[in-house]
């Protein structure tokens, strides 16, 4: 079930150090043993999509690419980018992301939460999202549900203290 249906992009992105940024992407469809050259073509979009696509040297054409670095050499936004591409890869009903833009500025944290609810939730697609974030900004801007939680004294879990229905402003369709 969680090898086909779950996608994961936790805060720290959890990608495997011995891989390129398009393996750690083609993980999933590797597992989920999809065919090589559909899986090329959803690597390809998701590396344009997420802009992983570029030359490691800006302005110098036709030098190594970003996507076949190692994930080590990448800055903590792209690091991330890449955790958000390799969640939703596989096309999964159900996708979990936690603090998805810590590492990104303002604009590419709208940027990349914007492609990832446009490729998990839009056009067709049913599939969902849950985002855990501390940025309410965000919450308002992407969600169309929004639950916020309070910690217990001296408990590991909190407590819900509200539910609320969402109107997102950033992404016309967001997941219901």
């Amino acid at each position: 079930l969680r090898r086909k249906s779950l996608g994961f992009a936790l805060q720290s992105g959890e990608l495997l150090p011995a891989l390129t940024v398009r393996e750690n992407i083609a993980t999933p469809m590797r597992l989920n043993a999809w065919p090589t050259g559909e899986a090329g073509r959803r690597i390809d979009e998701l590396l344009i999509q997420f802009r992983l696509n570029r030359p490691v040297v800006a302005g110098k054409p036709g030098g190594k690419k970003l996507a076949d670095q190692r994930v080590n050499r990448l800055s903590g936004g792209e690091y991330q980018r890449v955790a958000l591409a390799r969640a939703i890869a596989h096309r999964p009903s159900l996708v979990f992301v936690d603090e998805p833009t810590s590492a990104l500025n303002r604009e590419l944290a709208h940027e990349a939460l914007s492609e990832l609810t446009r490729l998990q939730c839009g056009g067709g697609s049913t599939g969902a999202l849950v985002m855990i974030t501390h940025d309410e900004e965000l919450a308002r801007t992407f969600a169309s549900l929004i639950v916020r939680m309070a910690p217990r004294k001296g408990e590991p879990v909190g407590e819900v203290v509200e539910i609320r229905e969402n109107h997102p402003t950033a992404w016309e369709g967001s997941a219901k």
